[in-house]
This record gives structure tokens, C-alpha cells and sequence, in this order.
């Protein structure tokens, strides 16, 4: 099985057993999470990026707003300008700081490049310091 369909598996379960999936905001996040994969697969091909890349971009789409549904639950919002919420540095607590990104992914190798554009897709301008090639697609 690939990265992604296994992360897919993960996360379904993750989203089940963790929210209330009849709620509307947790609903409007899994559409725009679906939406997001969807539109991570459509960039990969007019790139040719090779299968490789194309899974891990897959599966960063996939987690990429994994603290929105935290969000949703806790705050009933997705606004972050009322408030000190900031949804990517909290999926990357989520899946970093207590090794939960193994639920997800078995294989480390790759932890780098997930954690780094999870923590940056909610910038509008992002330092490319420190980012290799790969990362930013150059």
C-alpha cells in the first residue's frame, strides 16, 4: 500500500473516532481537505513529479489543516484573527511533538518535508531559508 492510501486510512479513523462527524464545520473541513488532496494530485501531474513525490505531497495535503478540526471542536470557528489560534502550528504539535505522525506514516524518511509544509501552508510569506530545493520545488 502507498504512503497516502495508507495515511487515508489513518486519518478516516482518526476523524471518526476523534469528532463528531454530523457537525457542519468538521464536515466543510474533510470536503476541503478532499479538495485540497485532489488539487495536490492534479499540481503533481502537470509537474511530472514522479510517484515518489506525488505520495508525500498527497499525504501533506491530506494533514496539512489536521488543527482546523481540533479547532472546530474546541472554538466552533475557523477565525484566527479573533483569536491566538494558530491551526498549522497545531497540527504540527499534533503530529510531531507526540509522534502521532506514525499513526500516518510509518516511515520517517520523510518527516522533514511533511512537518515543514504543514507548518508553513498557512503563511503568506514564508522564509525558503533553510528549505532544500525539493521543498520549494525550485
Amino acid at each position: 500500500m502507498n504512503m497516502y492510501m495508507s495515511a487515508n486510512k489513518c486519518f478516516h479513523q482518526y476523524i471518526k473516532n476523534n469528532f463528531d462527524t454530523e457537525d457542519e464545520k468538521i464536515m466543510h473541513k474533510l470536503k476541503h481537505t478532499y479538495q485540497v488532496v485532489n488539487n495536490a494530485k492534479y499540481i503533481c501531474e502537470k509537474l511530472n513529479l514522479d510517484e515518489l513525490n506525488t505520495d508525500i505531497a498527497m499525504v501533506i495535503a491530506l494533514l496539512h489543516d489536521i488543527g482546523r478540526f481540533t479547532q472546530a471542536k474546541e472554538m466552533q470557528t475557523f477565525r484566527e484573527d479573533i483569536t491566538s489560534y494558530d491551526h498549522a502550528t497545531l497540527g504540527v504539535k499534533l503530529l510531531f511533538d507526540n509522534n502521532e505522525i506514525r499513526n500516518f506514516v510509518s516511515n520517517a524518511e520523510y518527516d522533514e518535508i511533511i512537518k515543514k509544509a504543514i507548518a508553513n501552508h498557512s503563511k503568506y510569506i514564508f522564509d525558503e531559508k533553510g528549505l532544500s530545493p525539493l521543498e520549494i520545488l525550485d
